[in-house]
């Protein structure tokens, strides 16, 4: 669309990981834009904590989405925690704190 009006276009590719991990892709295509060192550096700050927040909420919505299903205790690994640590204690009172129950 843009070289049919003249225009040169390049695509730069700008992979940032969900827990916050900024590969060497970035910084190169970041270099390739000509953005400075210093830039490049709080940008790589900045687009990590985006990052790390969005996984957080994107976790979170998942686990509240699948606590209100009717199957959460086969889908949801938050309710199957939570059922396990419920046995866990209930365990750890019959047979003391650090002992296992007999095989």
């Amino acid at each position: 669309m843009l070289a049919a009006r003249g225009i040169k276009a390049t695509l730069h590719v700008i992979p940032v990981g969900v827990r916050g991990f900024i590969p060497r892709h970035t910084v190169a295509a970041l270099t390739d834009l000509g953005i400075s060192a210093s830039a490049r550096q709080q940008l790589r700050i900045r687009m990590a904590r985006i990052a790390k927040q969005a996984g957080v909420n994107i976790f979170f919505a998942r686990r509240t989405a699948e606590l209100q299903l009717s199957n959460a205790f086969e889908i949801s690994g938050a309710k199957r925690e939570e059922e396990f640590r419920k046995l866990k204690k209930k365990l750890q009172k019959e047979y003391g704190e650090n002992s296992r129950p007999p095989d």
